[in-house]
């Protein structure tokens, strides 16, 4: 995993996390870079499991990221943080929009992340 303080990630937390991703790629439309990166984020996660389940990237396209099993699977500060760190690289992948900070902010927001301790993450990202 690429925080090494994190356990591998349990199949429904590495699901939300992807629709998140997906939600902050489409608030410009999907570009390629994006949908690689994201697909990579989760193939690459979902290899350090033994999980044997895998979805398909265009099936998740249309699933909405729900704030409430948000709250429920990134429950911890390690997780929190790695979640908006990875919505915050995706968003530079072609160029932060304020409209991806809008969101992302929001994140912050669902997870009770100040919005200070998320400053600190764009600076680290």
């Amino acid at each position: 995993m690429s925080n090494d303080k994190l356990d591998t990630i349990d199949f429904e937390t590495l699901v939300c996390f992807t629709l998140g991703l997906i939600d902050v790629a489409k608030v410009d439309c999907i570009q390629p870079k994006e949908r690689e990166y994201i697909e990579k984020f989760f193939v690459g996660e979902l290899s350090y499991s033994n999980e044997s389940r895998t979805i398909d990237f265009d099936s998740l396209v249309n699933t909405p990221f729900n704030e409430d099993d948000a709250k429920k699977l990134i429950n911890t500060v390690d997780l929190k943080n790695y979640f908006l760190k990875t919505c915050i690289m995706l968003a530079c992948v072609d160029s932060f929009s304020d409209e991806e900070k809008t969101l992302v902010r929001h994140f912050a927001d669902i997870l009770s992340v100040s919005q200070e301790e998320l400053d600190k993450l764009i600076k680290e990202v």
